[in-house]
């Protein structure tokens, strides 16, 4: 299993949320994809494209074309945006109808990316300051850790 632990999808300063994805698990693409840009939602695709749109690359248009291409790439049909990134909804316009793969945001890897998006078994743990982070089996998890404001990723034991 991948375990993500996003500092940037804390609720407040004593709490920290941790994005499991696990390894090998179903992948559903949804035809149609709602996306609220909203850092409150507790969907793992919502809370992943939330952070590559806000975390270190901030509206860069370059990233916004890449997840934007991505979702069209991997089969979804029909983006609906509900954010206020005026970028965002120019990007989906530009490349609804003529998708081109960029390859996927900064610091991910593709099939992490595509796990993360579109596992059906990925989940969200909320954790507050203090709680014990589960146990790591490095054979089944890769445990990365995101800085809150870079979003960069680095592999530790945590």
């Amino acid at each position: 299993m991948y375990q993500i632990r996003q500092s940037m999808f804390e609720t407040n300063s004593s709490s920290a949320n941790v994005l499991i994805v696990p390894k090998d698990q179903q992948l559903h693409v949804p035809k149609r994809f709602i996306f609220m840009d909203d850092e409150t939602s507790n969907k793992p695709i919502e809370k992943v494209l939330y952070n590559c749109i806000h975390g270190y690359n901030r509206n860069e248009r370059e990233e916004i074309d890449k997840i934007v291409n991505f979702l069209y790439t991997c089969g979804v049909e029909e983006i609906i945006y509900g954010g206020k990134n005026y970028y965002f909804e120019q990007a989906i316009e530009k490349f609804k109808d003529k998708p081109t793969y960029l390859g996927v945001p900064i610091h991910w890897d593709e099939q992490e990316f595509k796990y993360a998006l579109f596992g059906e078994e990925s989940y969200i743990e909320y954790f507050y300051e203090g709680d014990p982070r589960p146990d790591v089996d490095p054979n089944t998890y890769h445990y990365i850790d995101e800085d809150d404001e870079n979003w960069y990723k680095s592999y530790s034991d945590d």
